[in-house]
């Protein structure tokens, strides 16, 4: 209830879309997991290979949620990398922008007062 309030899915077609994927694996999971309860009036519900059968499905429908939890997570984490690394390159250059421009005038300032500074002499 709490990360339905706070992240809002309704809101985020992508974040609605991965919950139903979520509801309906998870429903898939529970249905074909209940072959395996035996009624009253058997011992084994199901045969090995249909058991075989049953697991597999089960794990391939996990295991392609999972997946595309993980391709959505890169996508979008790529995206928002990518759109900090140009925010911070805008503001790089800009701080050289500003670093060349204060150089210059205190190299202006000592050209005007005739000083003359060893730049590198130790």
């Amino acid at each position: 209830m709490w990360s339905n309030m706070y992240f809002q899915p309704l809101r985020f077609p992508l974040l609605e879309r991965m919950q139903s994927l979520s509801l309906a694996a998870l429903s898939f999971t529970v249905a074909l997991g209940l072959f395996f309860v035996p009624p009253s009036d058997r011992k084994d519900p199901v045969t090995p290979a249909a058991s075989t059968a049953i697991g597999v499905i089960i794990m391939v429908l996990n295991v392609a949620l999972v997946l595309y939890f993980v391709f959505v997570a890169v996508t979008h984490g790529r995206e928002a990398i990518q759109r900090g690394v140009t925010v911070a390159k805008e503001q790089l250059t800009a701080a050289r922008g500003k670093v060349a421009s204060g150089i210059r005038a205190v190299e202006r300032r000592i050209a005007s007062s005739g000083l003359r500074v060893a730049m590198g002499a130790g």
